[in-house]
C-alpha cells in the first residue's frame, strides 16, 4: 500500500472467493468502519455478495458506498445497480496465449513478452 501511495487509514481484508464471504466481510467492515465510502473487491462475485449485504443493511450503493469489483464478469453486468469493475482482459489473454502457443509449435513465435493493461469500467455502483 505504501508503494502505491495509499494512506495509512486504508484497510485491506481478505475474503474467500465466494458470494457469502463477500456478505460476511462487508457486514463486518461496515460495522467496524461505518464511515466507509468505497470498497474495492478482489473479484466481482465477492463484490456482488457485498452489494447484496449492503442492500439488506440499508446502505445505498452508490449513494453511501461506492463499489468496484475485479474481472468485469457477468456478475458486474447483472448486478443492481450495475457494478463498476476492473477488466483484467482475461479473454484477450487467452486468445493471445493460444496464438503464441500455436506460433511456437509452428516455429514462427515472435513474442517473448506480452503486456495487457487492465481497464476500469465505470458503471452505476460508483458516483
Amino acid at each position: 500500500m505504501k508503494k502505491c501511495g495509499l494512506k495509512d487509514g486504508e484497510i485491506v481484508w481478505k475474503a474467500k472467493r465466494a458470494m457469502e464471504d463477500g456478505r460476511i466481510r462487508t457486514r463486518g467492515l461496515l460495522k467496524q468502519y461505518p464511515e466507509t465510502e468505497a470498497i474495492i473487491y478482489e473479484e466481482d462475485l465477492i463484490a456482488l455478495g457485498g452489494m447484496n449485504e449492503m442492500m439488506k443493511m440499508g446502505v445505498a450503493v452508490p449513494g453511501q458506498v461506492s463499489v468496484i469489483g475485479f474481472d468485469d464478469s457477468v456478475y458486474a453486468k447483472i448486478a443492481i445497480p450495475q457494478m463498476s469493475s476492473i477488466d483484467d482482459k482475461l479473454d484477450v489473454m487467452g486468445i493471445k496465449c493460444a496464438q503464441t502457443m500455436t506460433d511456437m509449435l509452428e516455429g514462427t513465435a515472435l513474442i517473448s513478452q506480452m503486456m495487457l493493461i487492465p481497464e476500469l469500467v465505470i458503471r452505476e455502483s460508483c458516483i
